[in-house]
């Protein structure tokens, strides 16, 4: 067989991917074309290491480059590169032979960092070949990278490259390397396929491109498939017979890859430990800002304070919920320049300090992010900033808090995002054009600059909508382990899912909740009796009770206590507020009192007013959540208002059905219950436009909701179920209550 250098290695890692290689092409897996361009580029730049040079150019007609190098040794003291030998059917182009008066020395180039041993077998080959031949080759060396070098100016070849004598080696190595070559004839010239068992020879020093073929016997479910599991052993366990999922679960292993074995075997449902995943996000604060970055690696550093294969961030998406709202900022850097000042400054102005921040894996955004801080010292403090409240949504994947078999023992976004979605094509990479993956990202924004200005707004478009998938992918995965440890999975599409209900359309339904809440009590009138049963009463009115009284504390008064924190006098707000909250429903009812024995107009006008300081709770709490820098969410403000309008469902019935039961009709005792609560909805939409502009006053009127809501409560609510027979029910069910609303608060706020 007519050998290269390239053949003759593949058939030292393993002789049956050569014979692959020729009989069966179409088997075999391409390889990352990265790697090749790379290669490519810092061959051609270590031909300059030696000063002058003269090249022999590539001819498909290898016996020209032969005969070309012949004519170039004629020449004293000449630098060749590519020069090509042949001897006995093998054939090698050298990268660089450098020709001495008496002698050569032969230099192989890697674009690696580190001298692997099969770069010495490919110099070793190079060197039998001029060796039989009857060269004086005196000198055999590999050039590779040297991964310490940082550019500063023009190129240092120097320093860049690393050069390491293998001459004493490639010597010994001459009878081995003739032993190789007839071996590795002999095994090409068998017609049928040789059999070959498995190795790690199969994945080092490269992956095999036939491994594919050469497995596919063995079924989807093999240890090869596994993860968690080095190669070393899973070659181990291969050539014992021990490769298939039942065969495994029979020997000692690690639990995650049971874990993986049992899940894919059996057909098991997600495992979800709902109390981590609640951990993990119970620390993170909002507003949420989700980043992702793009880089790409060259080993030729292209500018200043830049080192071999340095990851360049030359681009990023950044998604982030504010007000529970879903808002997105990215950055794309022009091509064949230094991105990285313009993205340090567009991501110190995007992401404000001291916010949370998720990434998938942080470890590389941080990386990042830190090395963009000691080259910028004049961005290094926010850059800092962002990167110590960088937090990692990885962990719940990596931890294994959420499984799905289809993650397959991986927790890479691009396995964890379809198991969580399957089967939707806006989350499908697949379906982007030009660029699915992270290596093409990288390799067309390295060539974008060879590019016509069209095909470069093509490829800039197809970047940017790659870049957001990414971020949203993270948006989507956060709502999933909102709603796997969300008890209410309505309230979780209502408030955690932008794409289902805007901003706006949010606040307003926050705001209407308490109106339906009572409308909800008031069409008691048409299906129950005249009168609502005294038990019930006090259950009602003590659930009502517990869930004012939790409202008050966690929606209210401590949202209060946060923002006074920066007063003169921090207890003055909260204090003073919940004071004035009292008084003003003392007023109230000094002026309009409660009295059943008054006329029914002057009955449901007073409930109206008592009504009042509701909305404004609800108002308040909506405004909070609306302005940056308070501790009150949207969901937080809709627990609250769920919590009043879950109070409001026994008032709407107790307005209504007293009115049925002294005649009225069931449609008008049923618009007169609803009627008692439309002043919810108005005094909260009158305090939000109040307050919009004076935001000062936020802790005062958060306490004096409070103080309103814990007088109606001590005032009007508990004596109502303790003046009957069922005062101990009432008490319990304020318990409940209570219950109900801190679930809520803690759930959603």
């Amino acid at each position: 067989m007519y050998l290269s250098k390239s053949k003759y290695c593949n058939a030292v890692q393993c002789k049956k991917m050569l014979w692959l290689n020729e009989y069966k092409p179409e088997e075999k897996e391409s390889l990352n074309e990265s790697v090749l361009e790379n290669g490519t580029q810092v061959g051609e730049l270590a031909k300059n290491l030696f000063g002058f040079h003269i090249d022999v150019s590539f001819n498909e007609n290898l016996k020209q480059m032969i005969e070309d190098t012949k004519s170039l040794l004629y020449l004293d003291k000449v630098v060749i590169t590519e020069a090509s030998f042949e001897y006995d059917n093998n054939f090698c182009s050298v990268d660089i032979l450098k020709k001495n008066k008496s002698d050569f020395e032969i230099y192989e180039v890697k674009s690696s960092t580190e001298v692997k041993d099969i770069y010495k077998e490919d110099i070793s080959y190079q060197y039998y070949i001029l060796n039989n031949l009857g060269y004086n080759v005196t000198k055999a060396s590999i050039v590779y990278i040297n991964s310490q070098y940082e550019r500063n100016g023009e190129l240092n070849l120097k320093e860049l490259f690393n050069i390491e004598d293998v001459t004493e080696y490639v010597k010994e190595k001459l009878e081995n390397i003739k032993l190789n070559i007839k071996e590795i004839n002999n095994y090409m010239n068998q017609k049928r396929e040789p059999d070959e068992l498995l190795g790690i020879h199969c994945v080092k020093p490269y992956n095999c491109p036939f491994f594919k073929y050469c497995t596919k016997g063995l079924g989807n479910q093999n240890v090869f498939t596994l993860k968690g599991i080095n190669n070393n052993k899973k070659f181990e366990l291969y050539n014992k017979g021990i490769f298939e999922y039942e065969e495994l679960l029979k020997i000692k292993i690690s639990d995650k890859i049971k874990q993986q074995i049992e899940f894919e075997l059996y057909d098991e449902e997600d495992y979800i430990d709902k109390t981590k995943i609640k951990e993990f996000l119970d620390n993170l604060t909002y507003p949420l800002y989700f980043l992702d970055f793009e880089t790409f690696q060259m080993s030729i550093p292209l500018y200043d304070k830049t080192r071999p294969y340095m990851q360049i961030p030359f681009q990023y998406s950044l998604h982030y919920i504010i007000n529970d709202e879903l808002k997105h900022k990215e950055f794309l850097s022009e091509p064949d320049i230094d991105p990285r000042r313009k993205l340090a400054e567009s991501l110190v102005k995007d992401i404000p300090k001291d916010v949370c921040v998720l990434a998938y894996n942080m470890a590389f955004e941080k990386m990042v992010i830190k090395e963009l801080a000691i080259l910028y010292e004049d961005l290094s403090d926010h850059l800092m900033n962002i990167y110590k409240n960088i937090k990692d949504l990885m962990i719940p994947f990596k931890d294994r808090y959420y499984y799905s078999k289809n993650m397959h023992g991986i927790y890479s976004i691009k396995y964890v995002l379809p198991a969580l979605y399957p089967n939707d094509p806006s989350l499908d990479y697949k379906n982007l054009d030009l660029v699915h993956n992270g290596s093409e990202a990288m390799n067309m924004f390295a060539n974008m600059c060879n590019l016509d200005k069209d095909k470069q707004k093509e490829l800039k478009n197809s970047l940017l909508k790659y870049c957001e998938l990414d971020t949203y992918a993270m948006v989507k995965i956060f709502y999933k382990l909102k709603e796997v440890t969300s008890w209410l999975l309505l309230t979780f599409l209502f408030f955690q899912n932008n794409i289902l209900l805007g901003g706006k359309m949010k606040s307003i339904f926050i705001l209407l909740l308490p109106f339906i809440g009572t409308t909800l009590g008031a069409s008691f009138v048409f299906f129950m009796k005249n009168s609502i049963n005294k038990k019930y009463e006090s259950v009602l009115m003590g659930l009502s009770s517990g869930i004012m009284i939790a409202s008050s504390i966690w929606s209210l008064i401590i949202p209060s206590i946060e923002l006074s924190k920066k007063n003169i006098i921090p207890f003055l707000p909260p204090s003073l507020g919940f004071i004035l909250g009292i008084i003003f429903l003392l007023i109230l009812d000094y002026l309009y009192p409660n009295n059943k024995k008054e006329s029914n107009s002057k009955m449901l006008f007073a409930i109206t007013v008592h009504n009042i300081p509701e909305g404004m709770a609800v108002g308040v709490a909506l405004i909070s959540a609306l302005k940056n820098g308070s501790s009150i969410t949207m969901a937080s403000a809709f627990a609250l208002s769920f919590g009043i309008a879950l109070q409001n469902i026994p008032e709407g019935a107790i307005v209504s059905m007293p009115l049925k039961s002294k005649g009225y009709k069931k449609n008008k005792s049923f618009l007169y219950g609803v009627l008692s609560g439309l002043i919810e909805p108005i005094s909260g939409l009158i305090t939000i436009i109040l307050l919009n502009s004076v935001i000062k006053i936020m802790p005062y009127l958060l306490s004096f909701a409070s103080g309103a809501m814990f007088f109606v409560v001590a005032d009007e609510l508990i004596p109502k179920y303790h003046y009957n027979n069922y005062s101990k029910i009432g008490t319990f069910y304020l318990g409940i209550g209570f219950i109900i609303m801190m679930i809520l608060d803690i759930s959603l706020g």
